[in-house]
């Protein structure tokens, strides 16, 4: 149902952006957990990692290692379901 009062909307879509970057550092820990499982408990090269997901070796490396950026960054945990 589409929100036809744009102070409604707007009040809406406000709290829809301010929830988006807790999102995106949680999707990267995700994200970056299955990397490292593939790369640990799969024995994964980073190279076969890069090229099953399509990235550069060197950025599949940086995904599994939390590197953002070219430095180290904190991700939001992961909460019950490793997998979500």
């Amino acid at each position: 149902m589409a929100l036809t009062d744009p102070s409604a909307r707007a009040k809406a879509l406000s709290r829809i952006i301010d929830a988006i970057p807790e999102l995106q550092s949680r999707l990267r820990g995700l994200r970056q957990r299955a990397y490292q499982e593939m790369h640990d408990q799969l024995g994964m090269s980073w190279q076969a990692i890069a090229d099953d997901q399509g990235v550069h070796r060197n950025r599949a490396a940086q995904i599994g290692k939390g590197v953002v950026g070219g430095r180290k960054k904190k991700t939001a945990p992961a909460e019950d379901d490793p997998h979500l």
